[in-house]
């Protein structure tokens, strides 16, 4: 069994599929402009980015590097530059990749594991994770003039990190209390927030996969499960005074369901989907 990449119109029964392969293809990444896609593919044996016009059809081979080239990202402010992971120096680190010329540049300092960046939406700075400063992975800023800083707790593992439409927040998972709840952290302050997980439920009911409406950074959307079932849920992200809630009592359930598990929301298009990524961490590319 292998992947295809598929694109659909929203609001029409309209489904096109993009690629005819025999390989695994993942993580199809929207250029700024909406006519091209970067992707992931093993159709040269290991997984390289390939780059499309969605408009023609033709693709082209963007890394060629016996390690693996994964998790792409687009700069939203400059076209031409695209960021991805590889391990090709031994450890995974992050590169830049220049459309125009083809040169690839190291990002990462390569004293650890920096991996899925993300740009934010109106500057060329980047979330990523790295375990540099132990063995879980804490979330990190890079920023445009090449400095980075740590932006999470270390001492709790990271997941789902992604910009608010405004770049005003940075929301994520991590497991600081024992079990997954949500955070959001705001660069311009270095103020972080809990949402999920008061007193009552921190240790019971798990929350993550946040994102963001696209109307801006005021409300964060996420997964929770509350007993067997998993549903998706919205809490306000302001004050960053307030105390974690109780989601049971005090998010809004957007998708109250008693028969099915509902999860993973995603209410950017130019992000890449939480479940891909999550995919993406465990796929066997040699499959």
């Amino acid at each position: 069994e292998n992947f295809e990449i598929y694109i659909s119109a929203v609001n029409a029964n309209d489904i096109r599929r993009l690629t005819y392969s025999d390989s695994l293809e993942f993580n199809p990444v929207w250029s700024p402009h909406h006519y091209d896609i970067v992707f992931e593919s093993n159709q040269t044996g290991n997984p390289d980015l390939f780059l499309m016009n969605v408009t023609t059809g033709i693709s082209q081979q963007l890394t060629r590097h016996p390690s693996a080239d994964i998790n792409p990202s687009w700069s939203s402010i400059n076209p031409t530059i695209i960021t991805f992971q590889s391990n090709r120096s031994g450890k995974w680190q992050l590169y830049r990749l220049d459309l125009t010329s083809n040169v690839i540049t190291l990002l990462s300092d390569g004293s650890a594991n920096d991996t899925m960046p993300i740009y934010a939406h109106h500057s060329d700075q980047i979330v990523f994770l790295s375990d540099r400063d132990g063995d879980g992975s804490a979330l990190y800023l890079l920023n445009e003039d090449g400095s980075s800083e740590r932006i999470s707790d270390s001492s709790g593992g990271v997941l789902n990190h992604v910009w608010a439409p405004d770049d005003s927040l940075i929301a994520y998972q991590s497991d600081l209390t024992g079990i997954p709840q949500v955070y959001v952290y705001e660069p311009s302050t270095h103020r972080t927030r809990r949402v999920t997980g008061d007193d009552e439920t921190v240790d019971s009911v798990p929350s993550y996969a946040p994102t963001f409406r696209c109307s801006g950074s005021a409300v964060v959307v996420y997964t929770s499960n509350i007993g067997n079932q998993s549903d998706v849920f919205q809490s306000l992200t302001r004050p960053l005074e307030s105390a974690s809630i109780n989601v049971v009592q005090e998010a809004i359930n957007l998708t109250n369901d008693a028969q099915a598990n509902d999860g993973y929301p995603q209410g950017l298009t130019n992000i890449k989907s939480n479940f891909a990524r999550l995919i993406n961490a465990s796929v066997d590319w040699t499959d």
